[in-house]
Order: C-alpha cells, then structure tokens, then sequence
C-alpha cells in the first residue's frame, strides 16, 4: 500500500480529468472502494465461517448466489458494520482531501469548517470542541429522523 502523499498528483489529475474537482464525489467514491485493510479483514472473517454451511446449503440445493445472500451476508453483518465504521470515521477525519479537491467554503467538511473557525477567531480553544459535537450530533439526530437540509 503506498502513502497518500505518493499517490495525490496522480489522483488530483484523474479526478480533474474525470470532472470531480471542486465536487463532493472524489471525498466519497474513493471511500466505497476500500482499502487493503478492509479486504484482510473481510477475508479473515470470511475465513472463520465454516465450510459446512455453504456444503449444507448446496445438498439443499441452493445455488451460490443464493448461499451468498442467505448465508454468507447475514453472518458478514458485524464485519461490514466495522468496515462501514472504520470508512466513516477515516473519512470524517479527512482534512487534506476537502483542502485539495473542494473550492467553494460551503462545501468545506466540518474538520476543516472548524479549523478555519479557529483560524479566524482569536479566542481560546476551549469552546470549539463542545460546538463541533452539538454540531455532529444535530446533524447525525436530523439525519437519522430522516430530515434534510440544516
């Protein structure tokens, strides 16, 4: 796995090539495409299931699809709910990407909102971290009663 410093330039050209600059998409694509870390830990979890439940299935006659759906994905549930943790949370931490591939401040992500906050105000840093949490959790209450806009 290469560094993100190594891979920048070449992923800044192909998302302005791909007319992403200055869009939300090259912060969210890439996060739907995972890392090597997600695929080991899907493996190795994909590995502790026992062969005998797809072999049982198939005697059944069930087709692989079929194993897949009503076998293999509702024991993989706790596994992707980790990948899907992991993702948001590397993603919500993101502070070079919305840096280099948004332009306009109301797009800006709410780690660099919050630091262009602290960057022109002069006042103690005390108050910020209390504000960025009633923030998140608004957004994350609205979201899950499944209210749009702010």
């Amino acid at each position: 796995m290469l560094p993100a410093q190594v891979t920048m330039i070449p992923l800044y050209i192909i998302f302005r090539q791909l007319g992403w600059f200055g869009t939300i998409l090259p912060l969210v694509v890439p996060a739907f495409f995972g890392n090597a870390l997600y695929v080991f830990l899907l493996r190795q979890f994909f590995m502790t299931i026992p062969n005998e439940l797809s072999d049982a299935a198939r005697i059944d006659g069930a087709s692989e699809l079929g194993i897949f759906l009503r076998i293999m994905v509702p024991l993989l549930k706790p596994a992707l709910a980790t990948v899907a943790l992991f993702t948001f949370v590397a993603t919500y931490r993101d502070f070079l990407g919305p840096l280099i591939y948004l332009k306009d401040q109301d797009q800006m992500t709410i780690s660099v909102g919050l630091k262009m906050f602290l960057a022109t105000r002069h006042f103690a840093a005390a108050g910020l971290k209390p504000a960025a949490k009633c923030r998140v959790a608004r957004r994350c209450f609205r979201t899950c009663m499944g209210h749009n806009g702010n």
